[in-house]
Protein backbone atom coordinates (compact mmCIF):
# COMPACT_ATOMS: atom_id res chain seq x y z
CA UNK A 1 0.00 0.00 0.00
CA UNK A 2 0.95 3.68 -1.34
CA UNK A 3 2.13 6.12 1.72
CA UNK A 4 -0.58 8.27 0.84
CA UNK A 5 -3.40 5.56 0.96
CA UNK A 6 -2.54 4.50 4.43
CA UNK A 7 -3.25 8.31 5.30
CA UNK A 8 -6.83 7.74 3.44
CA UNK A 9 -7.12 4.54 5.22
CA UNK A 10 -6.93 5.78 8.89
CA UNK A 11 -9.10 8.62 8.37
CA UNK A 12 -11.37 6.84 7.20
CA UNK A 13 -11.34 4.17 10.40
CA UNK A 14 -11.37 7.33 12.68
CA UNK A 15 -14.09 8.69 10.98
CA UNK A 16 -16.69 5.33 10.39
CA UNK A 17 -17.61 2.52 13.31
CA UNK A 18 -15.69 2.21 16.49
CA UNK A 19 -12.10 1.65 17.10
CA UNK A 20 -9.35 0.75 19.25
CA UNK A 21 -6.23 3.10 19.17
CA UNK A 22 -3.05 2.28 21.24
CA UNK A 23 -2.42 -0.71 22.78
CA UNK A 24 0.21 -2.80 23.36
CA UNK A 25 0.77 -6.86 22.99
CA UNK A 26 2.67 -8.97 24.80
CA UNK A 27 5.53 -9.06 21.95
CA UNK A 28 6.64 -5.98 23.92
CA UNK A 29 5.74 -4.97 27.16
CA UNK A 30 1.69 -5.80 27.28
CA UNK A 31 -0.03 -8.85 28.87
CA UNK A 32 -2.65 -10.03 26.17
CA UNK A 33 -2.33 -11.11 22.49
CA UNK A 34 -3.25 -9.47 19.52
CA UNK A 35 -5.66 -12.27 19.15
CA UNK A 36 -7.35 -11.85 22.55
CA UNK A 37 -7.66 -7.83 21.59
CA UNK A 38 -9.59 -9.05 18.80
CA UNK A 39 -11.98 -11.30 20.45
CA UNK A 40 -12.56 -8.27 22.87
CA UNK A 41 -13.28 -6.20 19.71
CA UNK A 42 -15.87 -8.56 18.06
CA UNK A 43 -17.43 -9.42 21.19
CA UNK A 44 -17.88 -5.32 21.84
CA UNK A 45 -18.67 -4.48 18.05
CA UNK A 46 -15.27 -2.89 17.92
CA UNK A 47 -14.75 -2.66 13.65
CA UNK A 48 -10.69 -1.80 13.63
CA UNK A 49 -8.17 -1.85 16.07
CA UNK A 50 -4.62 0.46 15.56
CA UNK A 51 -2.04 -1.17 17.17
CA UNK A 52 0.59 1.20 18.28
CA UNK A 53 3.87 -1.34 19.28
CA UNK A 54 6.80 0.24 21.00
CA UNK A 55 9.59 -0.06 18.48
CA UNK A 56 13.22 1.34 18.66
CA UNK A 57 16.25 0.72 16.12
CA UNK A 58 17.49 -1.96 17.65
CA UNK A 59 14.58 -4.37 17.75
CA UNK A 60 13.76 -6.83 20.48
CA UNK A 61 10.89 -8.75 18.45
CA UNK A 62 10.53 -9.82 14.94
CA UNK A 63 8.27 -6.91 12.94
CA UNK A 64 7.61 -9.40 10.25
CA UNK A 65 5.75 -12.17 12.34
CA UNK A 66 3.65 -8.67 14.04
CA UNK A 67 2.60 -8.03 10.33
CA UNK A 68 1.87 -11.33 9.68
CA UNK A 69 -0.29 -12.15 13.11
CA UNK A 70 -2.16 -8.77 12.13
CA UNK A 71 -3.42 -10.24 9.12
CA UNK A 72 -3.86 -13.53 10.57
CA UNK A 73 -6.03 -11.64 12.90
CA UNK A 74 -7.87 -9.79 9.91
CA UNK A 75 -8.68 -12.53 8.24
CA UNK A 76 -9.85 -14.60 11.10
CA UNK A 77 -11.72 -11.49 12.84
CA UNK A 78 -12.97 -9.49 9.81
CA UNK A 79 -11.57 -6.27 11.23
CA UNK A 80 -9.68 -3.63 9.93
CA UNK A 81 -6.03 -3.81 11.98
CA UNK A 82 -3.39 -1.45 11.37
CA UNK A 83 0.12 -2.17 12.27
CA UNK A 84 1.22 1.34 14.09
CA UNK A 85 4.40 1.93 15.90
CA UNK A 86 5.55 3.98 19.24
CA UNK A 87 8.61 5.48 18.67
CA UNK A 88 10.47 8.17 20.92
CA UNK A 89 11.77 11.48 20.41
CA UNK A 90 15.52 11.42 20.59
CA UNK A 91 17.38 14.84 21.59
CA UNK A 92 18.55 15.16 18.22
CA UNK A 93 15.45 16.02 16.92
CA UNK A 94 15.41 11.97 15.22
CA UNK A 95 13.15 9.52 16.27
CA UNK A 96 14.33 5.90 17.21
CA UNK A 97 13.24 4.28 14.56
CA UNK A 98 15.06 3.27 11.09
CA UNK A 99 13.99 3.61 7.74
CA UNK A 100 13.07 0.19 6.79
CA UNK A 101 11.11 0.10 9.44
CA UNK A 102 9.56 3.43 8.80
CA UNK A 103 8.69 2.51 5.56
CA UNK A 104 6.57 -0.91 6.60
CA UNK A 105 4.42 0.68 8.95
CA UNK A 106 0.70 1.81 8.84
CA UNK A 107 1.19 4.52 10.98
CA UNK A 108 3.68 6.79 13.08
CA UNK A 109 3.54 7.33 16.68
CA UNK A 110 5.87 9.68 18.44
CA UNK A 111 5.92 10.13 22.27
CA UNK A 112 8.41 11.26 24.84
CA UNK A 113 10.11 8.78 26.98
CA UNK A 114 12.92 9.10 29.08
CA UNK A 115 14.04 11.61 27.70
CA UNK A 116 18.09 11.81 28.52
CA UNK A 117 18.50 15.73 28.68
CA UNK A 118 17.43 18.72 30.67
CA UNK A 119 13.95 19.26 30.22
CA UNK A 120 13.83 22.66 28.72
CA UNK A 121 14.97 20.79 25.14
CA UNK A 122 12.17 18.73 24.99
CA UNK A 123 10.19 21.86 23.63
CA UNK A 124 13.02 22.25 20.79
CA UNK A 125 13.51 18.65 20.35
CA UNK A 126 9.82 17.95 19.30
CA UNK A 127 9.24 20.84 17.09
CA UNK A 128 12.79 19.20 14.71
CA UNK A 129 10.38 16.30 14.64
CA UNK A 130 7.57 17.57 13.04
CA UNK A 131 9.29 19.54 10.98
CA UNK A 132 11.82 16.79 9.75
CA UNK A 133 8.98 14.40 8.89
CA UNK A 134 5.98 16.94 7.65
CA UNK A 135 6.29 15.82 4.50
CA UNK A 136 6.02 11.89 5.39
CA UNK A 137 2.60 10.60 3.75
CA UNK A 138 1.48 8.35 6.55
CA UNK A 139 -0.73 9.27 9.64
CA UNK A 140 1.53 10.84 12.32
CA UNK A 141 0.08 11.02 16.22
CA UNK A 142 2.18 12.95 18.61
CA UNK A 143 0.84 10.49 21.66
CA UNK A 144 -0.07 11.07 25.31
CA UNK A 145 1.40 14.65 24.89
CA UNK A 146 0.70 16.07 28.21
CA UNK A 147 2.15 12.60 30.28
CA UNK A 148 5.73 14.63 30.46
CA UNK A 149 6.44 16.30 34.01
CA UNK A 150 7.72 18.85 32.51
CA UNK A 151 4.46 19.95 30.57
CA UNK A 152 2.37 19.30 33.94
CA UNK A 153 4.65 22.46 35.37
CA UNK A 154 2.12 25.31 35.20
CA UNK A 155 5.37 27.48 33.90
CA UNK A 156 5.71 25.17 31.02
CA UNK A 157 1.60 25.35 30.01
CA UNK A 158 1.79 28.00 27.33
CA UNK A 159 5.00 26.14 25.42
CA UNK A 160 2.98 23.00 25.65
CA UNK A 161 0.29 25.06 23.76
CA UNK A 162 2.79 26.25 20.83
CA UNK A 163 4.01 22.69 20.79
CA UNK A 164 0.55 21.42 19.85
CA UNK A 165 -0.30 24.36 17.26
CA UNK A 166 3.46 23.34 16.10
CA UNK A 167 2.53 19.69 15.55
CA UNK A 168 -1.41 20.29 13.99
CA UNK A 169 0.63 22.98 11.50
CA UNK A 170 3.14 20.45 10.70
CA UNK A 171 0.37 17.50 9.82
CA UNK A 172 0.44 15.83 12.71
CA UNK A 173 -2.67 14.08 14.12
CA UNK A 174 -2.88 15.01 18.49
CA UNK A 175 -3.81 11.91 20.69
CA UNK A 176 -6.66 12.89 23.48
CA UNK A 177 -5.25 10.45 26.11
CA UNK A 178 -7.82 9.07 28.22
CA UNK A 179 -5.94 6.71 30.53
CA UNK A 180 -4.28 10.22 31.55
CA UNK A 181 -7.22 12.14 31.89
CA UNK A 182 -11.13 12.48 30.80
CA UNK A 183 -11.99 15.72 31.61
CA UNK A 184 -8.66 17.73 31.98
CA UNK A 185 -8.82 20.89 30.57
CA UNK A 186 -6.11 20.31 28.07
CA UNK A 187 -7.42 16.70 26.51
CA UNK A 188 -10.74 19.30 25.82
CA UNK A 189 -8.55 21.86 24.50
CA UNK A 190 -7.28 19.09 22.16
CA UNK A 191 -10.65 18.17 20.99
CA UNK A 192 -11.31 21.64 20.08
CA UNK A 193 -9.02 22.96 18.67
CA UNK A 194 -7.30 19.75 16.67
CA UNK A 195 -7.33 17.08 14.62
CA UNK A 196 -7.15 14.52 17.08
CA UNK A 197 -7.70 10.73 17.79
CA UNK A 198 -8.64 9.24 21.06
CA UNK A 199 -6.72 6.47 21.96
CA UNK A 200 -6.05 4.62 25.47
CA UNK A 201 -2.32 2.91 26.09
CA UNK A 202 -3.71 0.12 27.17
CA UNK A 203 -1.20 -2.80 28.24
CA UNK A 204 -4.12 -5.53 28.56
CA UNK A 205 -7.48 -6.14 27.59
CA UNK A 206 -8.98 -5.50 31.24
CA UNK A 207 -7.02 -2.38 31.46
CA UNK A 208 -8.85 -1.15 28.17
CA UNK A 209 -12.29 -2.08 29.30
CA UNK A 210 -11.59 0.03 32.60
CA UNK A 211 -10.40 3.34 29.91
CA UNK A 212 -13.48 2.32 27.62
CA UNK A 213 -15.66 2.64 30.93
CA UNK A 214 -14.37 6.22 31.24
CA UNK A 215 -14.75 6.97 27.98
CA UNK A 216 -18.35 6.53 27.92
Amino acid sequence: MRMAEKLTRFSNIITKGRYIFHFHTSITDGENTLADYCDFAKTNEINSLILTEHIRRNMSYDFDKLKEEALKCKNKYNLEILVGVETKALPNGNIDINEEQLSEVDLLGIAIHSFPFEDHRIGETMVKIFQRYKELEIPKIWLHPTRSNYFKRNENKNELLELLDSASTNGFFVERNIKDCLDCAFNQYIVTNYKYITGYDAHSVEELKRLLINNL
